[in-house]
């Protein structure tokens, strides 16, 4: 019974899968797990009049081809407030993505 919970939870994305917001304070992030591949980027937001303006924006897609190869059209995006609760929700935004897609 262990395997198959361990497998379970392998194939999902979890907070050790993402780099921290210090990095995405620098520079773009791609991963991919099970074929679902993801561009991590900080955006701001303009339009924000309380709170942080800094986001999380999200791009996704089903592989196998990278970013720069992938038509627009083919991506999903979505934005989170840049903070921990941000990463939280984006991985379980990707989560909800891998179960949708298999």
């Amino acid at each position: 019974m262990s395997v198959i919970k361990n497998s379970y939870l392998s194939e999902r994305i979890t907070a050790s899968d993402l780099l921290p917001l210090s990095f995405l304070e620098m520079s773009p992030y791609t991963g991919q797990k099970r074929g679902l591949r993801f561009r991590l980027e900080k955006r701001t937001d303009e339009t924000a009049e309380i709170g942080s303006k800094k986001l999380i924006h999200c791009f996704s897609w089903r592989g196998p081809l990278a970013f720069e190869h992938t038509e627009p059209g083919l991506m999903d995006e979505a934005d989170f407030p840049f903070s921990d609760q941000g990463i939280s929700e984006l991985i379980d935004y990707l989560n909800k993505k891998l179960e949708v897609d298999r």
